[in-house]
């Protein structure tokens, strides 16, 4: 809420209200808020995204930092979409995907790598409106047996050249704005039950990365990002069609290179909760370089 003024002192503070845009609790989603009593003592917690509300009143807490230790657990609690992969077969809530049909163990997925695209030459483009639009139809996708979608944090070929579509900055640092749409793509799919493969890079943009240290930092902050927000229903895909000669970065060019990226995501993100996609020739390479959702290692 914003102050009569229209202004705001600090980038957290709102009217009566903390907002935790800034990273005020950087474990918690960007777009969630708080109003707080004297010492933190109650507090009422808002987290748009996992739609929930949470109330509190009891002992002053120590600092307001706690207020993570907190509310963390329970918004985690509230994911209730889960991927993971057992020898060759993916499942969803620890069940086995389509069980008793052809396809039996496959994650049937759309690709839907432009559902957050934005070109930052083209203001006419409404990002925001596009990436709501297709949230609007996931439930139609995921009641026609789509159980993933495959998102792009460079997008896809959107038909023309010249597109500046990433949401890493040249550094690897992550743009809010554009992890803003991804992440509300992802909580809608949490809540209808389907999963995101969530691409990295992209042949014709991986350039605006500035150099290899620059594409190791995005790789480490998307998976840090990932596990920050709990999202057990995103699988982490390091480059869409790695070889191809539109990349640049020898790493994006190479089975060694990616086994490289998913050790780094692996690493970054802690204890797995995520499965992070390995191409059949990075299996042949390195098996040990996969990691799949709920805490274990793949086999596959």
């Amino acid at each position: 809420m914003p102050k009569p003024d229209g202004g705001f002192a600090q980038v957290n503070e709102g009217w009566q209200i903390h907002l935790n845009r800034g990273g005020k609790w950087p474990g918690l989603p960007a777009d969630s808020y708080a109003a707080l009593g004297g010492g933190a003592k109650s507090f009422i917690f808002v987290s748009p995204g996992h739609d929930i509300v949470i109330a509190r009143n009891g002992r002053d807490l120590a600092k307001s930092d706690q207020i993570e230790e907190l509310v963390e657990p329970i918004l985690n609690a509230a994911r209730s979409t889960t991927v993971s992969i057992a020898g060759s077969k993916w499942r969803l809530g620890g069940e086995v995907t389509y069980r008793g049909t052809k396809a039996e163990g496959l994650l049937m997925n759309a690709r839907m790598v432009n559902a957050v695209f934005e070109d930052r030459g083209r203001p006419d483009f409404d990002a925001e409106a596009n990436t709501e639009s297709f949230i609007a139809r996931i439930p139609d996708y995921v009641a026609h047996g789509v159980r993933a979608f495959t998102l792009s944090l460079q997008g896809g070929d959107p038909d023309y050249e010249g597109a500046v579509n990433s949401a890493f900055d040249p550094d690897g640092s992550l743009r809010p704005a554009y992890l803003a749409r991804v992440q509300r793509v992802v909580e809608a799919s949490d809540r209808h039950g389907a999963v995101v493969i969530l691409g990295c890079t992209y042949q014709r943009q991986d350039q605006i990365l500035r150099d290899d240290r620059a594409l190791r930092a995005g790789v480490a902050n998307i998976a840090r990002w990932i596990a920050a927000n709990g999202f057990r229903n995103v699988v982490l895909e390091i480059a869409n069609e790695f070889g191809h000669k539109g990349f640049d970065h020898r790493l994006l060019k190479t089975a060694a290179g990616q086994v490289e990226l998913i050790r780094l995501a692996n690493a970054m993100g802690g204890t797995p909760r995520t499965a992070w996609v390995c191409p059949r020739a990075i299996w042949r390479a390195s098996p040990t370089a996969c990691c799949a959702a709920g805490g274990g290692r793949t086999d596959r």
